[in-house]
């Protein structure tokens, strides 16, 4: 089996620019990122030795697009709180990151996305879509519960706390959630995310929400639909749980619904098969290596660049650090 590690690469940077904000070398050069991602990265190497590396990254149009559909998305995230980051970034991944490890990015697109649409090509969640055989196994590296709903057999999340790894397969998702990753978008449409700034019914809790969209889902599969959607979860409320509600709850969850907040939610908590992946089934039947790797971009394995920037850094405490300045010292050019 192929191992494939998938990870988001412009979250992790914002976690560790947060995480060791005193981090700096000798000159005061904050090194927080640098050092924070190069570590993170090689513990990831280290734990998933059999896995291949891609890092994939947002691209800055992402947010402006989905703010078309609600100006409310992200829209509690200002820039100017990471002062710097983007660009220290930026030369991070120009100095370092592309000499070592696989990149991936597409543009308007952001991070999750694409990392669906590699992971589904990667590992087809129904044997129909390709005939890539569904022997490789994708793991997504990301705290970003969007890409709950993406979990099949053969893809598998890992979210990270306090350097630990959690994996999370369908079953944990069932025990947390009450539903089917399949099943998420609609659910997390209806709490909200306040991480994105999308407000949800704020009048009937999780349990209840989730045992509704089971039901949607239900009454769907039978009608033979595809999927449930907003609707289709609105007309079993009302159908089958008038009793939930009191005067006040009711009242909030009729506004919720009328101002379209729930649509608006479940479009943007969808992660879909990026056109540019998806396009051309039957070339993917082909050749699906080659349109796979046009997403991502090889390591090119120089020396030089990296060994300038982990000297300019101050970093010298890692694996890689060592094995870099090693193969530096032997090149004479160098």
């Amino acid at each position: 089996m192929s191992e494939f590690m998938l990870i988001d690469g412009s979250l992790m940077a914002y976690r560790y620019y947060e995480a060791m904000p005193d981090l700096s070398n000798s000159s005061g050069t904050p090194t927080n990122v640098e050092y924070g991602m190069l570590r993170g990265l090689e513990s990831l190497e280290r734990k998933y030795p059999d896995a291949q590396l891609v890092l994939v990254w947002d691209s800055p149009k992402a947010k402006s697009e989905k703010q078309k559909i609600d100006p409310l998305y992200k829209a509690n995230r200002s820039p100017g709180g990471k002062r710097g980051l983007w660009s220290r970034l930026e030369r991070l991944k120009e100095r370092v990151i592309r000499h070592r490890w696989a990149n991936a990015k597409l543009d308007g697109i952001e991070a999750d996305e694409v990392m669906y649409s590699i992971a589904r090509h990667l590992a087809p969640a129904y044997p129909h879509e390709t005939n890539i055989p569904s022997k490789n196994l994708v793991l997504l590296y990301t705290n970003d519960e969007d890409l709950l709903q993406t979990i099949t057999d053969n893809i598998i999340v890992l979210k990270s706390h306090q350097s630990k790894i959690f994996e999370w397969d369908g079953e944990k998702v069932v025990e947390k959630f009450g539903v089917h990753p399949h099943q998420l978008p609609l659910l997390r449409a209806a709490l909200g995310d306040k991480s994105d700034n999308l407000p949800g019914c704020g009048c009937l809790g999780r349990p209840k929400l989730a045992q509704a969209v089971r039901e949607a889902f239900k009454v769907a599969f039978e009608s033979r639909q595809v999927s449930a959607g907003p609707a289709d979860l609105v007309k079993n409320i009302a159908e089958n749980h008038v009793t939930w509600f009191g005067p006040k709850t009711r009242v909030k969850w009729d506004g919720f619904v009328a101002s379209g907040q729930l649509h608006r939610n479940f479009e943007l908590m969808q992660i879909r098969l990026n056109p540019d992946v998806e396009t051309e089934r039957e070339f993917y039947r082909s050749n699906h290596v080659r349109k796979v790797t046009m997403l991502w971009v090889e390591p090119t394995l120089e020396v030089e660049p990296v060994a300038e920037a982990l000297a300019e850094w101050e970093i010298k405490s890692l694996r890689m650090c060592k094995e870099v300045f090693a193969k530096a010292e032997d090149d004479e050019e160098f």
